[in-house]
């Protein structure tokens, strides 16, 4: 909407990833890759939340920085793989 300004353009947006991650995240529950008592509109609210307010409040996001981020609250809902045995 052109009548927007950049800022509340921001939002809906942010909330469409949010959705999308959600999705993502619920197709993964779904392959047993996530605990599947993980609330997955939480997380990715917690995960988009914490990358928009890393990248605001950075001069400059590097992908170590939003690893320090994503990677512990990944680990705390992963499932660890079964290997298969042949």
């Amino acid at each position: 909407d052109p009548g927007r300004s950049r800022e509340t353009q921001a939002i809906p947006l942010l909330a469409e990833i949010t959705k999308m991650i959600a999705t993502y995240l619920t197709a993964e529950r779904g392959l047993g890759r996530i605990a599947i008592a993980t609330d997955v509109d939480r997380l990715a609210v917690l995960l988009v939340g914490g990358a928009h307010l890393l990248t605001a409040c950075e001069k400059t996001v590097t992908a170590e920085g939003l690893s320090h981020l994503m990677t512990p609250t990944i680990q705390a809902v992963a499932q660890p793989q079964r290997r298969i045995r042949a």
